[in-house]
């Protein structure tokens, strides 16, 4: 009996209030596209430009257990939250768009 109690606290663990992206099949990501189970990270052009640091897109596969929804800010997941150098951070679909610097 106590197998079922530690087996249900795992599981509720493993879930997220949110609704969850889908990550099936490919997405566009600037002049590429992204495969299964990526997401698009978007970063802008910011004042470092001029020091090779403009922006472009790149694809990111999420660790297992970093939840991709749609979000805005400290609302999304921290695993999400890294990728940007700057906060907020904004999740639409599957595309992580970090912030101007």
């Amino acid at each position: 009996m106590r197998w079922l109690v530690v087996l249900s606290l795992v599981a509720a663990c493993e879930t997220t209030p949110y609704q969850t992206t889908p990550l099936d099949g490919s997405t566009e990501c600037g002049t590429s596209t992204c495969g299964a189970g990526e997401v698009c990270v978007n970063t802008p052009a910011g004042v470092d430009a001029a020091a090779g640091g403009g922006g472009g897109a790149m694809c990111f596969l999420p660790p297992k257990g970093c939840y991709i929804f749609d979000c805005s800010g400290v609302r999304c997941a921290p695993c999400i939250q890294a990728l940007c150098s700057l906060e907020p951070v904004e999740v639409a679909v599957r595309n992580v768009y970090c912030p101007a610097q």
